[in-house]
């Protein structure tokens, strides 16, 4: 994930904010009834269907579906995002490096313990924002990621992997707004629901080796470079979902350039 674009203000009050249910509504794949369904055909899989509650019955049943060393800790019996600084568990070390495209997790990658508290009470106020916004997006999201682990990595931010579906890394710096915050959020968010929608219905026909040759190359709506077609695939609706939310704290110009970027990927798709 590369650094969020959103206004670096704050909000004290909500009268500005454009709020709705949920976010993005044109786009059917974000809709919280797909994925709740796609969440419930994965708890059924994973032989959770009499779980007590959806994120139960799913948080359950990807931890089996999911390689050992990509499992995660996560709150067994609320919905609320484990926020995990460094378990002192195999783990977190393995699934983190994964996350960060690492063999083993680089040096610094540990927040200090001031750090860990500010990016604590930034991760909630961002929530807050989130739910505020999208109430009932903001209760997807709490079904389907369990948990964020958190560690730094020069030059990056985080990211979602679609073999830990369910977890992201989140690498924020200390000094991001609320609104910054949220944008990186919202962003893994749509990376989590695109990951399940293809594990449930498929959404690709080719697989990475052949999205990733030449001719499949499409310029991401996010880097701007060019990168794999699923890649770049999930860039369109990062950009396109991200318009709404900028727009939706007041941002349009950042709003009108994620779109534009947004058709330009799908154009060349």
């Amino acid at each position: 994930m590369s650094m969020p674009h959103s206004t670096s203000a704050d909000f004290s009050t909500a009268t500005s904010l454009q709020k709705s249910n949920h976010i993005a509504p044109a786009l059917c794949v974000m809709s919280p009834a797909r994925v709740l369904s796609n969440a419930r055909e994965v708890a059924l899989f994973g032989d959770q269907g009499d779980a007590p509650n959806a994120r139960t019955g799913f948080m359950r049943a990807i931890n089996v579906i999911q390689p050992a060393e990509r499992h995660f800790q996560y709150h067994e019996h609320h919905a609320e995002v484990y926020l995990d600084f460094g378990s002192n568990s195999t783990d977190f070390t393995s699934t983190l490096a994964s996350m960060m495209g690492e063999d083993n997790l680089p040096v610094g990658w540990q927040y200090q313990s001031d750090e860990r508290d500010a990016v604590r009470s930034l991760t909630l106020d961002a929530f807050k924002l989130f739910r505020l916004l999208y109430p009932d997006t903001f209760t997807v999201f709490t079904t389907i990621i369990g948990a964020f682990l958190f560690g730094k990595k020069e030059h990056a931010f985080g990211a979602s992997v679609s073999d830990i579906v369910g977890a992201i890394w989140m690498g924020p710096n200390v000094k991001w707004s609320i609104a910054q915050y949220t944008e990186a959020i919202i962003h893994e968010f749509v990376h989590q629901v695109l990951f399940l929608e293809e594990m449930v219905n498929t959404i690709f026909a080719e697989g990475v080796p052949r999205m990733s040759e030449d001719d499949a190359l499409v310029t991401s709506s996010i880097l701007r470079i060019p990168r794999s077609y699923d890649k770049s695939y999930h860039s369109a609706f990062v950009a396109y979902v991200l318009s709404e939310f900028s727009q939706a704290i007041g941002n349009s110009a950042e709003a009108n350039t994620l779109l534009v970027c947004a058709e330009q990927t799908i154009r060349a798709c």
